[in-house]
């Protein structure tokens, strides 16, 4: 079984490359909303958060208020709690991971997908067998943020400059989507993208039975 690695900021489209490949029939796991998921109710992941960060973080149902959240750990001066909270995530998010991996494989897959926003942070990468970066031009990033979750143009910006840079992801990844047009653009790319992959997996079976 192969591992893809899809990564990319926020707004530049890589969950729209996540549907495009289960529509090529690759079965994809989002690890963002995996680790919602995880901390919207008591979890052991959602407890460690809020002994972390406090009771000001603590929704009434016990789990983590992620807009509380998100205000404290993405204030310019709060840069070392962000780097907690991700060590915290990633740590519960990768044993999730790892379960869904053993199911898939005994499940038969021959390729399957992380979506993982942080994923060579996270070292979710080393468990890959290829990675995809999806890019897009930080304005367009920007007024997608804008129209997408209603906040200043400003805020947009706080929350591209708390991420890596995309020269980082270009550089580490095995391939790179380049999402600034339209939605037929992007299709094509994925097309593209799958296709070398799966071409790959081919050539190695086929040596593999030499």
């Amino acid at each position: 079984m192969k591992i893809i690695g899809l990564c990319g900021g926020s707004a530049a489209g890589k969950g729209t490359v996540a549907d495009m490949l289960r529509r090529h029939g690759v079965p994809v796991l989002d690890t963002d909303a995996l680790y919602h998921e995880m901390i919207a109710a008591p979890s052991p992941c959602a407890q460690e958060i809020i002994d972390a960060f406090g009771k000001k973080i603590q929704n009434g149902q016990g789990g983590v208020d992620r807009q509380a959240l998100s205000r404290l750990v993405f204030a310019p001066e709060n840069r070392d709690m962000l780097l907690r909270l991700n060590e915290i995530s990633h740590r519960h998010i990768l044993k999730e991971c790892k379960k869904w991996e053993e199911k898939s494989r005994q499940d038969g897959c021959d390729t399957i997908c992380y979506d993982a926003p942080l994923l060579f942070e996270s070292g979710l990468d080393k468990r890959c067998d290829c990675t995809v970066a999806v890019l897009a031009d930080d304005d367009l990033r920007i007024n997608r943020i804008v129209k997408r979750d209603g906040i200043t143009r400003d805020a947009a910006h706080r929350r591209l400059q708390a991420q890596p840079p995309q020269q980082t992801l270009r550089d580490r990844a095995t391939y790179c989507i380049e999402n600034n047009g339209d939605t037929a653009a992007l299709a094509a790319e994925v097309t593209r993208v799958i296709k070398q992959i799966r071409k790959i997996i081919s050539d190695n079976t086929h040596q593999g039975d030499i």
